[in-house]
Order: C-alpha cells, then sequence, then structure tokens
C-alpha cells in the first residue's frame, strides 16, 4: 500500500497527473479512483483489527509469565479483549507495558486511512483535458500513516519474538481460564471479590498479589509437576472439617499465626439482591440506551429517506458545494474533500459503535447463557470464543440467533464509510461553468440497504436485552472484561476441582472432555447433559458465593450448589 502510495504521489506530480478523466459517475474508472482506495484500506484496517484482537488476549498471559512481580500483578488488570481501534490501549502503559502502549498509540491513527482514502484522487485541469491526479496532501499523510503502523506492528513483533507467553494453547474461553485454576494456590486472595462493584476495587484487594503462569511443584518429592497460575512461596488452598462443615483456614504471612474465617455470614438472599447482582452492564447496553438507539436510529434513517426522495431535495438532483471547488496544483479541492471526508467519518463512527457493542455482546454472550435459569452446557456457555472468531455459524448451531445476526451486520457497517466517501463528486456544466456536487446513485442505494439493515441489528438487540424472560441476563455484579475480574466469579466454584479441568493437555483435550459430558446421579447416568450456571450456590467452603457453578438445584431467580465431598490439600509451598 505504501509503494503504490509513492507510485501514485510522485508519478502525479512529474507527468501532471495519472490518467485523462472518462466522465460521468459510474464506470470501471469512476469506481477504481473512488471506491478501490478505501476497499483496499478497509481490507488493511480489518487485518490490524484481527492482530490488535489477538495482541490483546495475549498479553496478560504473557505478563502473567514474566519475571517482572510489577507486570505479574498488572496482568490481572489489562483488558483480555479488545474495543475496536477507536481508542488507544492507555492500560498497556498503565499497566508497565511501554512498548505495546506505545504501539497501540502509533497504531490509532490507522482508524482515519479509510475517510482518507476517499480523498486521494482528485481530477485537474492540464492544458485543456480532465486529468486524475493523486493529491499530494492526502496521500504523504496516508503514507506517514501507513509507514508508523509498520514499524509498531515491526515493535509489537519484537515484543513476541523469544518471548515466553507462558500458555499451552491459545486462552479464547471462559473454560480455558478456568482450567489454569485447579491446584491453584492464590485463589484464597478473591474472597468476596465477587461482590465488589469495580475493578479499583479488585486492584485494592489484590494490591500484593503477584501470580505467575507456568509449572510448578511442591516441595512434597511425592507432588508431580503441574500447570496452573499460582504464587511462588505462598501456602496451597486448606479445607478441614469441623463441626459437621467446611471451614477454610488461611495463613498469615506476616506472622505465620492461624485464624479462621466463618465464610457462612452472607445470605445467599443478599448476593442475589439486584442491586449487587444485576448492577453493572455497558452504559451502552443498559436498558434506557438499548431502547434509544433504535428509536434514534430510525428517526435519523427516516429523514434521511424523506430528504433524499422529496422532489424538491432529491438527491439524483445534486447541490451547491457552497465551498470552492476548484483544485490547486497539488489537486487539493475543497468542495472534494469535504464532501469525501465528511460521508465517510459519518460511516466510520457507525461502524465503530457497531464494533464496540458487537465486541462487547460476543464477550457477554457466555455469561448471558449462564444466567438462564435452566443454566447451558458446556458448548452453549463457558467454550464460547464468540470475541476470538467469526460466531455467525457458532452462534446459529448454539441458538444465539441475535449474536448471529449481529454477526453479519457488524461486519457490513465497514461497507459505510467506504461507499460514503465516493458517494458525491464535483462536476462542471459547461457552458454556465456551474459547479454542483451530484451522487453515485448506486452506491447511495447501497448505504441505504445497509442503513436499514443496521436499524434492524438495533431492533434485534433491544427486543434480545429487553425481552420477556431474557432481560438483566447481561447484567453483572461487575465486568468481566480482565482475568481478576473473570476469576472472582470462579475461585470459589466447584469447577476449579473438578476432575474435568485437572491436567488439561491442550484445547482439544478440554473441549473433548466437556462436550457431551453426562451428569450422574442415583448410580445411573442421567440423560442430560451437565449444565453450568450463574448465580448464588454455597461453596465447599460453607459459604455463599455469585459465580459460574455446576447446577444441581435450582430456583427461578437464584440456584445453589452444594459442593460433593469436603477435601484437604497439602500444606506444602509452591515453588517454580
Amino acid at each position: 500500500m505504501t509503494i503504490a502510495l509513492m507510485f501514485c504521489a510522485i508519478y502525479s506530480t512529474y507527468h501532471n497527473g495519472l490518467v485523462a478523466y472518462a466522465g460521468g459517475l459510474t464506470g470501471g474508472q469512476y469506481f477504481l479512483f473512488e471506491f478501490v482506495p478505501q476497499i483496499l484500506a478497509a481490507i488493511l484496517f480489518l487485518y490490524i483489527e484481527g492482530i490488535i484482537t489477538a495482541v490483546a488476549r495475549m498479553v496478560p498471559f504473557t505478563m502473567m509469565a514474566s519475571d517482572n512481580s510489577r507486570r505479574r500483578s498488572n496482568a490481572l488488570f489489562v483488558d483480555l479483549y479488545p474495543k475496536g481501534l477507536f481508542w488507544p490501549r492507555f492500560d498497556y502503559l498503565s499497566g508497565g507495558e511501554a512498548l505495546l502502549g506505545i504501539c497501540s498509540l502509533m497504531i490509532w491513527p490507522i482508524i482515519f486511512t479509510i475517510p482518507l482514502q476517499s480523498c486521494l484522487f482528485a481530477v485537474i485541469n492540464v492544458d485543456g483535458v480532465w486529468r486524475w491526479t493523486a493529491v499530494q496532501s492526502v496521500v504523504w499523510t496516508l503514507i506517514a500513516i501507513y509507514i508508523l503502523s509498520m514499524i509498531a506492528l515491526a515493535m509489537i513483533g519484537f515484543y513476541f519474538f523469544r518471548r515466553f507467553t507462558g500458555l499451552i494453547w491459545d486462552p479464547r474461553s471462559l473454560a480455558d481460564i478456568i482450567a489454569l485454576l485447579p491446584r491453584s494456590n492464590s485463589l484464597d486472595e478473591y474472597q468476596d471479590t465477587e461482590a465488589m462493584a469495580s475493578k479499583k476495587e479488585l486492584r485494592t484487594k489484590l494490591a500484593v498479589s503477584s501470580e505467575r503462569l507456568g509449572y510448578w511443584r511442591t516441595n512434597d518429592a511425592l507432588q508431580e509437576i503441574f500447570y496452573c497460575i499460582g504464587e511462588e512461596g505462598a501456602p496451597t488452598r486448606r479445607y478441614t472439617i469441623q463441626d459437621g462443615k467446611a471451614e477454610k483456614t488461611l495463613h498469615r504471612l506476616m506472622n505465620d499465626k492461624r485464624h479462621l474465617i466463618d465464610v457462612e455470614g452472607r445470605s445467599s438472599y443478599q448476593l442475589a439482591q439486584p442491586e449487587m447482582r444485576f448492577r453493572h452492564i455497558p452504559w451502552y447496553l443498559n436498558d434506557a440506551m438499548v431502547l434509544l438507539w433504535p428509536i434514534a436510529g430510525f428517526f435519523l434513517l427516516l429523514a434521511l429517506l424523506i430528504i433524499s426522495f422529496l422532489p424538491s431535495t432529491a438527491l439524483r438532483n445534486g447541490f451547491l458545494p457552497l465551498v470552492p471547488a476548484a483544485p490547486n496544483t497539488a489537486g487539493f479541492s475543497p468542495a472534494n474533500f469535504l464532501y469525501s471526508l465528511v460521508p465517510s467519518i459519518l460511516g466510520l463512527l457507525i461502524y465503530c459503535a457497531f464494533r464496540s457493542t458487537s465486541l462487547m455482546l460476543y464477550q457477554l454472550a457466555p455469561w448471558a447463557a449462564l444466567s438462564n435459569p435452566d443454566g447451558a452446557i458446556a458448548s452453549e456457555s463457558i467454550l464460547l470464543d464468540y470475541t476470538a472468531s467469526i460466531p455467525f455459524l457458532p452462534a446459529l448451531t448454539n441458538g444465539h440467533s441475535m449474536i448471529a445476526f449481529i454477526s453479519v451486520i457488524a461486519p457490513l457497517t465497514i461497507l459505510l464509510p467506504v461507499l460514503a466517501g465516493g458517494l458525491f463528486f464535483p462536476i462542471q456544466f459547461v457552458p454556465s461553468n456551474v459547479v454542483e456536487m451530484l451522487p453515485n446513485l448506486a452506491s447511495f442505494y447501497i448505504i441505504v440497504i445497509v442503513l436499514i439493515l443496521a436499524e434492524i441489528g438495533l431492533i434485534t438487540i433491544a427486543v434480545s436485552l429487553l425481552g420477556t424472560g431474557k432481560r438483566k441476563r447481561y447484567h453483572l455484579p461487575h465486568s468481566v472484561s480482565c482475568l481478576a475480574e473473570i476469576i472472582s466469579f470462579v475461585y470459589a466454584s466447584d469447577l476449579v476441582h473438578d476432575a474435568a479441568f485437572r491436567t488439561v493437555r491442550g484445547k482439544a483435550d478440554l473441549r473433548a472432555r466437556l462436550v457431551g459430558r453426562r451428569e450422574r446421579g442415583s448410580g445411573a447416568f442421567r440423560a442430560e447433559e451437565v449444565r453450568y450456571g450463574f448465580g448464588v450456590f454455597k461453596a465447599r467452603d460453607g459459604g455463599n458465593h455469585v459465580g459460574i457453578n455446576m447446577m444441581r438445584r435450582m430456583k427461578r431467580r437464584e440456584w445453589l450448589s452444594t459442593g460433593g465431598r469436603d477435601f484437604e490439600t497439602s500444606r506444602s509451598r509452591f515453588s517454580v
């Protein structure tokens, strides 16, 4: 792309343009100069978004495998999921990953490449002949952005070059994260974190935590080497039987005195209160905003259609540019620049809004499935990896029709900045020499179709999030964007002691253990698969907790799952 842009800039300078303008707003030449640049820019933009998505997923675990304790402490609070390229990743800078933070800032201007590519070419008059030329100010700005992006991508490659990530496989789902927790000795630090409202509270609670990801052994010679998240030198989790219940023993790290903490103080009723259980959801997905988006979108779309097709203001008639239209010797035309850049930016804003919304819905989809009163099987909940894949077919298979529909609509909205950038073009009429902005109607009709589909998508989201029986399923006690927030809903669960998650050899092994797994009961296999749910459950420590667990007894608004057997783990300490 950079080489092609340089060629266009230099060739246009020394040959008075590229080729002669064939005239009109249709045909292959107009498509080549007014739409192909944005299409290529969109492909590169989506490619870099894919890279940023993969980097976001890997960085927290790479930090946890580091020898630097500050990096390991910050790893718990770095976002696992991308939010698109609309904003740089400032959390990398605050988390101690300065190189990645600088790379994020360098890549961020790539978001402007689609609108700028729409202004790349203009028509100039050379000795009475109109010729296509590259707009010098635009083309060199694009070259600078792409060079910055190439440098940033090379720096990201350098960051991962010969660096241990600590991972055996790609952690794309909740099950992948849960599989890193069995035998961990750091879960006691998460006591009561599921009830905390913000990442700030979690950071205060886990301020002295320095968890590490990798292979471990204990000082017991009979213990094998195992793989998990742990803390070097910290005691393992320990449970004892006292007065007929499981009671957890914690070790004081400062004076080595033991004390008992009764964790039955909180009632399941308190944890299930709406003020705590349903208090968090991203602001753009709360009830009011979810209802506002389709209403606002409907009236804006209606206004666009009325203005565009009303005889007195019909778009096909064109309009006066109201700004100078004549290009200078460098090819810059204020009218061409304004009516290419602004429509493309408006389309880009719609794409970014849908991208952010779709990514959040993909992220919350497993939690929404788990919040079903009847729970969900593993393939429909903890194994979902919508944030790291193209979720259309998996969502259809799992019955998540809203996710499947949005996974089609969200990528389609990238057509809005691409087509809007080439929608208007200045045409000079003779003999009056009046310049008017005329539309390419074919691209306008496609834009209208995409906008209608986007409106249907907004209505679908509203119905899914506000519909009877589905309302509040996307609401959680706090966000689940980082490892600390996810582990806070798992640390007390039976899943961290479940054989299916112990000594996992890889992604295929984990999936094989969970998919098609049957629930045992009364000495015989039941017909249904094991189901997982999110709610209030009674853990092995005897206390009530909010989080993910296997479902055995269910109520409509809350369910309790009691642990199987009491147990006691080794008292030995972890070491690398």
